[in-house]
């Protein structure tokens, strides 16, 4: 009986993005015979193989084989085939439908006896390197084919019907041709694992700290933060999740305080409406109420002893402008995740300092809690003060410090403006989006993406998936930002 050892590689991370294959069988008519998945979760396990067969030893035959790489827990309930091409074209913020299941939930697949052994589940296609590949089983010979499954296919799907496949180009799809055929029945002795989307230093000089004209710390250091590929988003928070790529980036280390953005007022930045000043003391006590919440504003006309806050109260144009002027940028809401749950770790975590998803933390850890009594919801940790605080007040062991790279408050203090819209995760700006530096920007939406929690949230907000929006002419007093920049020219 002839047999072809098909030899399957990665060049995805193990097992952080890939760490099971599954295989199903086709014959040349299409009928689906065979289904089989396979836990691969240690480096060592790739390069992996299995046997195709010909069912037929005198006559031979073509077997088209469905690979898919992905990680334990990515799927989906296997419904049909339901081919989805990527979006392209149409208003940004349309949603797009997931595709309806065929008539029958077809192809199904079937036993020797005629009963239904279809797998209950399917890899999630987002979060899937998916191909196709045929392979020709000579009679009575045996040989190998190789196939290196490719991390810039994450996302693109197969279609079965077309007979196309995404090879090595993302969003592309190819004709599906027979498999090149060797005898040489031996593993490379080295994977390609890890190439795409690799942990990439940040090798960019990150600006150090610096003092006002009066002696006040600015607080304006940034941090050199590394590059790689993660899941982005959550489920079912933010879905759908899909894989991308980030670049490395300069953060700045502290939410941008209001020493620094009034040293770059006195050297030239020119605001339109904000921040709004506030020249009065914000309040102290508990009890205090009122229908506005305009003493929480930090920025004032002259010092009030608030040099070391966040800035808050200001609309998301003179954020921008603000980065801006300092050469950089708002962060995209991918790269202000990666930092918050993925980078300098092996794992994603909830919290920006890691730790259990469900870890009690005590009111010392960051500055959250600390609403007013009138709120919805009375603060956790009043009893440490009201309203925001220094920047720094979290930077310290056990505090609101990023895993890696110590980035402070991503967690609490005020919330953070993020340079995209706030379009659903299932809108056509962001299925549109290459994995390289995802970021959606729609001109048509009057929202802009937050991310974290204030002051004024309890500590349960603290998630990296506390996603929020902002109207683009909106102030709040529960939210400020930080800026990035490029970490190489």
């Amino acid at each position: 009986m002839g047999e072809v050892l098909v030899i399957v590689d990665t060049d995805a991370a193990v097992p952080t993005l890939v760490n099971r294959l599954r295989i199903d069988a086709f014959t040349a008519d299409g009928t689906w015979y065979a289904s089989n998945d396979f836990l691969r979760d240690t480096p060592s396990q790739w390069p992996t193989s299995f046997g195709a067969y010909s069912g037929n030893p005198d006559e031979g035959g073509t077997v088209t084989l469905r690979l898919r790489a992905y990680a334990d827990g990515n799927l989906r309930d296997y419904l049909g085939e339901r081919y989805q091409a990527r979006p392209s074209g149409g208003p940004p913020s349309q949603l797009v439908p997931p595709p309806s299941p065929p008539s029958g939930h077809a192809p199904r697949l079937l036993a020797p006896d005629g009963s239904d052994i279809t797998p209950a589940t399917e890899p999630e296609p987002s979060l899937a390197i998916d191909e196709l590949v045929e392979v020709d089983v000579s009679p009575n010979v045996v040989q190998s084919a190789t196939v290196v499954l490719r991390g810039a296919c994450f996302g693109t799907m197969a279609d079965l019907a077309s007979h196309q496949t995404c090879v090595d180009v993302e969003n592309e799809l190819v004709r599906v041709t027979p498999a090149r055929l060797s005898s040489d029945l031996a593993l490379p002795a080295k994977s390609h694992q890890g190439s795409f989307g690799a942990n990439t230093p940040c090798t960019g000089a990150p600006r150090g700290a610096h003092v006002g004209g009066d002696g006040s710390p600015l607080y304006d250091e940034e941090v050199c933060v590394g590059g790689g590929t993660f899941v982005f988003g959550s489920y079912p928070g933010l879905s759908p999740e899909r894989v991308v790529t980030v670049p490395p980036f300069l953060m700045d280390k502290y939410e941008v305080s209001v020493a620094h953005f009034r040293d770059a007022a006195a050297r030239g930045l020119a605001l339109s409406q904000t921040p709004i000043p506030n020249d009065a003391p914000i309040p102290t006590s508990a009890t205090f109420s009122t229908q506005s919440d305009m003493p929480f504003c930090t920025y004032s006309s002259a010092h009030e002893g608030r040099e070391s806050f966040p800035v808050n109260c200001i609309v998301w144009a003179d954020a921008r402008a603000f980065c801006k002027f300092e050469g950089g940028d708002l962060p995209s809401e991918v790269q202000w995740e990666w930092v918050a749950s993925q980078a300098g770790r092996t794992v994603k975590t909830a919290y920006p300092w890691g730790g259990p998803d469900l870890e009690s933390f005590p009111c010392t850890r960051g500055v959250f809690g600390r609403g007013y009594l009138n709120a919805c919801t009375p603060g956790a940790c009043l009893s440490l003060g009201l309203g925001p605080a220094s920047v720094a007040l979290a930077d310290h062991v056990n505090g609101d410090r990023s895993v890696g790279f110590g980035v402070v408050d991503l967690g609490g203090n005020v919330a953070e403006l993020l340079l995209d819209s706030y379009d659903d995760l299932d809108s056509r700006c962001w299925l549109e989006q290459p994995i390289l530096a995802t970021s959606c920007q729609d001109p048509a939406d009057v929202f802009h993406s937050i991310r974290g929690a204030g002051w004024t949230h309890n500590s349960d907000s603290a998630v990296y998936d506390n996603r929020s929006y902002i109207p683009f002419d909106a102030i709040d007093t529960g939210t400020g930002f930080r800026c990035v920049r490029r970490a190489t020219p």
